[in-house]
């Protein structure tokens, strides 16, 4: 029976050794974040200049990455025609083009869902000085073409935050809402929580663990998987050096019957 106290403890002592690292590693594990995937389709009116799209497209999901937000192009369409067949739009020549993306937002993306990137060389000929335009809620933004695709992901970001229930501008001249092309990229907090919701419904939302577990409705974790198999063969070996103790000790039977 000494042996069998000796391989018990020894076993008990085993398990709790190996499964007290992955307890620590568990603990270490960030919580997963949510995350927003919205489609785009870019339309690029005529001949319009489309060089830098896709270097300030990047650059937007950089600063989107604050709201969890990202941006994936589905597609492009080159040489769109809309109004006269210039590569300015004229106001009503917007509309237009608003009215048409939203069409085709629903049929690429499904309804409701994805946001439309119009790339023309003057967005509103009525105002020469805007470089870029969106209705409140709207998914169609408008943008101008620019030699630094810096700066025009940021007026991507800008334009997509008021389609995506912004308002107002800020009096920061770091906060990507700050009404000229001065504004270095950072989202305010509340702004964050305000686009979120609505991002969600043009996007599709997906849990993120950054690497450390499988996104998904359980999230399974590879450390709870490594702490299952740790516990399971532990007490395995427990079970089997009780079964193979209790086999090879003796039994002697007694009895109270007098003799």
């Amino acid at each position: 029976m000494r042996t069998y106290q000796k391989i018990k403890l020894t076993v008990l002592f085993v398990s709790c050794v190996c499964f007290l690292p992955v307890l620590n590693a568990q603990a270490d594990v960030p919580a997963a974040e949510e995350w927003v995937d919205i489609p785009v389709v870019v339309n690029i009116i005529d001949a319009s200049d489309a060089s830098n799209v896709d270097d300030a497209i990047k650059k937007a999901n950089e600063i989107l990455k604050q709201a969890n937000i990202r941006l994936v192009v589905k597609k492009t369409n080159n040489n769109v025609n809309v109004g006269n067949g210039d590569p300015n739009l004229t106001e009503a020549e917007g509309d237009t083009a608003q009215e048409d993306g939203q069409k085709e937002l629903d049929k690429v993306c499904g309804a409701g869902k994805g946001i439309k990137i119009t790339v023309a060389d003057d967005c509103w000929t009525e105002d020469p000085n805007t470089v870029g335009w969106s209705v409140h809620r709207n998914p169609v933004i408008v943008i101008e073409p620019d030699a630094d695709a810096n700066e025009m992901g940021e007026t991507i970001t800008h334009e997509l935050l008021h389609s995506l229930t912004v308002t107002a501008h800020s009096n920061d001249v770091n906060d990507v809402m700050y009404p000229t092309e001065a504004g270095n990229g950072i989202i305010n907090p509340n702004d964050v929580n305000e686009i979120f919701p609505n991002a969600k419904k043009r996007g599709k939302p997906y849990l993120s663990c950054r690497g450390y577990c499988l996104a998904g409705p359980w999230q399974f974790q590879p450390v709870l998987i490594i702490a299952s198999i740790y516990t399971a063969l532990s007490w395995t070996a427990f079970l089997m050096y009780y079964v193979k103790i209790a086999a090879l000790t003796p039994v002697t039977l007694t009895s109270d019957m007098p003799t």
